[in-house]
């Protein structure tokens, strides 16, 4: 039998879609200029890099555009989970919050070819780190909050439980309206950090999925 290889969207294609949604055609248009005009600028040998910096520099000016310092925070708090396709379904899938977070960072690379996910796990503790590829540096504000703030409520509402992170680190900065941030997520959140994480305490993670279907899975 021939073997196939199925591509799913990428997540960063998923989130320019999104955005798009919330623009006019003009400020589309322009967007999309400046994303192209960004991503010829960079100095990036891979093709690959260049894709990924120009969806994220879409968002960038979505944002600018749309004059919303927080878009893509805003932007992941509208989003429904199953737009985000195979992920929806990976998540959904498991039968507990923890399991869903350990097939997120393994079947990450189906749809993200440029942020690596890491698990580190003790009894107490679930911590997961999000490094981007070299080459995306200063472009990550947005795609980094909507991809977590996404995950964190895709969480909750399969859950049906406010799980709440003991901590979350970003390394982008940002000095005014993170109180917004606090109150979503119920936890300290510091930016400008030497690392993305985000960590859960192992027990809040034990909570049934209700749609846990191992056969999908």
């Amino acid at each position: 039998m021939e073997a196939r290889i199925v591509a799913f969207e990428d997540i960063h294609a998923v989130a320019v879609r999104l955005a798009a949604q919330k623009l006019t055609r003009s400020q589309y248009l322009e967007a999309d200029r400046e994303a192209r005009s960004l991503s010829q600028s960079v100095h990036a040998r891979q093709a690959e890099v260049r894709v990924q910096i120009q969806r994220i520099g879409f968002i960038e000016e979505a944002a600018k555009l749309i004059g919303d310092d927080r878009f893509g925070f805003h932007l992941a708090m509208e989003t429904n989970t199953r737009e985000l396709g195979i992920i929806h379904y990976i998540l959904s899938a498991s039968s507990t919050a923890l399991e869903a977070v350990k097939n997120l960072v393994r079947y990450n690379r189906l749809v993200n070819t440029t942020t690596s996910l890491a698990i580190e796990e003790t009894k107490r503790t679930v911590i997961i780190e999000a490094t981007f590829r070299r080459g995306l540096e200063g472009h990550e504000k947005h795609i980094a909050e909507w991809g977590t703030t996404t995950f964190v409520a895709a969480l909750r509402n399969l859950t049906d439980t406010q799980i709440v992170p003991l901590s979350l680190t970003f390394v982008h900065r940002r000095t005014s309206d993170m109180k917004e941030f606090g109150k979503f997520f119920g936890c300290s959140v510091r930016f400008g950090t030497n690392r993305q994480s985000i960590v859960f305490s192992t027990n809040d993670l034990l909570v049934s999925i209700h749609s846990a279907d191992k056969y999908l899975l």
